[in-house]
């Protein structure tokens, strides 16, 4: 593993009993927690409080950005003010490449739904190498400068990784350089097509990620199962990063019926 050093020690609180619900289909999911956090950020208006929230990429919550675009488009919700950071970026990987989370950000959400890019903050793909470890720090600071994130929305990886923290990730992991696990460069093969996936990542850091007031994690399909029942239900251990959620005090898992398969509900 590459990068900057790990955050200052951040306390392990018991476990947390958190909130599950289960939805019919993913899209029903989506589209509540898009009402949910869409609320959210009304009442951190209400108070003065620009909302800050962390986004992930990916096919999980792509139903989520859309109805945030409708909502732009029909409510005259307005995200301008909105900041926001993205968990993470392949590396090395140009923004302009339409394999970029950059790219995906752009066209799925941030110029549909309005929002103003100065307040819109996503890893660089092509910072040179000897200037991660900088880059990687001043993206914590201004993390840090804005007073950390209000909600962060996660996906699960079928290994349990979180952004790209894959296995082996310590809960006092910074945003830092990474090496992708092969799963993760599978999964994401197809969508690439005959060009090859980048076998790095800059990823925010678990830390960073458990320090965050509100977590909302979506899982949809059965190949999220395994992944959601061990995060959920196993122990708390490095071999999946997921189940690091179970420390925090407010984190809302939001499934479909097949990823909530292997789960015990009543």
């Amino acid at each position: 593993m590459l990068g900057s050093p790990d955050l200052p020690s951040l306390p392990i609180p018991s476990k947390s009993v958190p909130t599950v619900k289960v939805y019919p289909s993913a899209d029903e999911a989506s589209l509540a927690v898009a009402n949910q956090v869409a609320a959210e950020v009304k009442q951190l208006e209400l108070v003065g409080k620009t909302a800050v929230l962390g986004l992930p990429t990916g096919a999980t919550p792509e139903a989520v950005y859309r109805y945030w675009c409708q909502f732009h488009k029909e409510r005259a919700f307005h995200w301008g003010k909105v900041i926001t950071f993205n968990l993470d970026e392949y590396w090395p990987l140009p923004k302009s490449s339409k394999h970029s989370y950059h790219y995906f950000m752009e066209q799925r959400l941030f110029g549909p739904a309005g929002f103003d890019p100065r307040n819109t903050f996503i890893p660089d793909g092509m910072i040179a190498k000897a200037q991660i470890d900088e880059h990687c720090r001043s993206y914590e600071a201004a993390i840090e400068r804005v007073g950390g994130i209000d909600i962060q929305l996660l996906g699960i990886g079928i290994n349990g990784h979180l952004g790209f923290n894959e296995p082996g990730s310590s809960h006092q992991s910074a945003t830092r350089l990474v090496d992708l696990a092969e799963t993760t460069r599978e999964r994401a093969q197809p969508s690439f097509g005959e060009t090859e996936v980048p076998r790095y990542g800059i990823t925010m850091g678990l830390s960073t990620i458990l320090r965050s007031r509100h977590v909302y994690l979506l899982a949809f399909g059965a190949a999220k199962a395994d992944a959601v029942h061990c995060a959920l239900h196993g122990s708390i251990d490095i071999d999946c990063p997921g189940s690091f959620l179970q420390q925090h005090p407010n984190v809302h898992w939001v499934l479909d019926t097949a990823a909530a398969a292997q789960l015990e509900l009543a």
